[in-house]
């Protein structure tokens, strides 16, 4: 699963240059996990002819010592420290999910129920 996860995070680096919303996503979880590239620093190297994002910079600056840690490590391991509130989250998501379906078969059932009353 890391391995799979890992070389999904890395395709979508090929393209921080062409969509401006995968170049703002990698630039804010850089910045927010204080990290470079998904296990190293020189992921970048390939999609950025050698340079690093300035992201991956303390100042936001082109040259400097760049953040030494994966964002994968940091991303897996805020993951982990933060699982009961994402399992709530996604509980609530599916609570809502199926209230939103029984609410919507109640109103199928008084609207069929309607229609067979005016025949």
């Amino acid at each position: 699963v890391d391995a799979k996860a890992q070389a999904e995070l890395k395709e979508g680096m090929k393209v921080y240059n062409s969509e401006p919303g995968m170049k703002k996503s990698w630039d804010n979880v850089q910045r927010m996990f204080k990290c470079c590239g998904v296990t190293n620093k020189t992921d970048w190297y390939d999609v950025l002819n050698g340079t690093l994002p300035s992201s991956c910079c303390p100042g936001g600056e082109e040259k400097c010592d760049e953040w030494s840690e994966p964002c994968y490590r940091k991303a897996r391991q805020w993951l982990l420290d933060n699982i009961p509130s994402v399992l709530v989250f996604g509980v609530c998501i599916g609570v809502v999910q199926i209230l939103a379906l029984v609410f919507s078969m109640q109103m199928y059932c008084q609207i069929l129920h309607a229609e067979k009353s005016f025949d």
